[in-house]
């Protein structure tokens, strides 16, 4: 069976996320599951949670990535963002592809992840903008949103390669 094409967005937020083997990871808005498969299939992380509001969603993702699960180093949850429990060890590193509610008023979800994320660690926030014009609007509105609610902008990576640009802000803990 040949393996599923990627999209060019999943590869272009693992390039951004650089995550670690001893890293506990969240993502948010896992889909079908093929970003936290891959970051299994390369080792990058000690534990990995992923959520998503869809239980459709959900079970295709819990079936992809049976094997970490069984493993106990990845566990899938349907569950919004603003509902998730204050974990008893914060992630190293969370991440959302195409969440976009980190830029059109997540106030209730950041307030959250403050709580979920380690001193150190990093929010990284990819998008792959429906229209070219709207990926300054979606930096600028995320930006403000990010400030507002105790998180610095680290940095900022627009890819205009392909038919669609691509965004992504890396962000930490404004107390860091």
């Amino acid at each position: 069976m040949p393996s599923p094409v990627v999209p060019r967005r999943i590869r272009f937020a693992l390039d951004r996320l650089s995550p670690d083997s001893r890293h506990r990871v969240l993502e948010i808005g896992c889909g079908n599951g093929a970003a936290a498969a891959m970051l299994h299939d390369a080792k990058a992380f000690a534990f990995l949670l992923a959520i998503d509001r869809s239980a459709t969603a959900v079970t295709a993702a819990r079936t992809r990535n049976a094997d970490a699960i069984a493993q106990g180093r990845m566990d899938i949850q349907r569950a919004a963002l603003a509902d998730l429990p204050s974990p008893s060890r914060r992630f190293d590193l969370t991440f959302a592809i195409n969440v976009n509610l980190f830029w059109r008023g997540g106030a209730p979800e950041l307030a959250v992840l403050r709580r979920q994320l380690a001193s150190r660690g990093r929010l990284v926030l990819i998008w792959e903008p429906p229209a070219a014009g709207q990926a300054a609007t979606i930096r600028n509105a995320a930006a403000v949103l990010l400030s507002e609610n105790g998180f610095v902008l680290r940095d900022t990576v627009c890819d205009t390669a392909g038919r669609l640009p691509l965004l992504a802000l890396d962000c930490r803990l404004s107390t860091c």
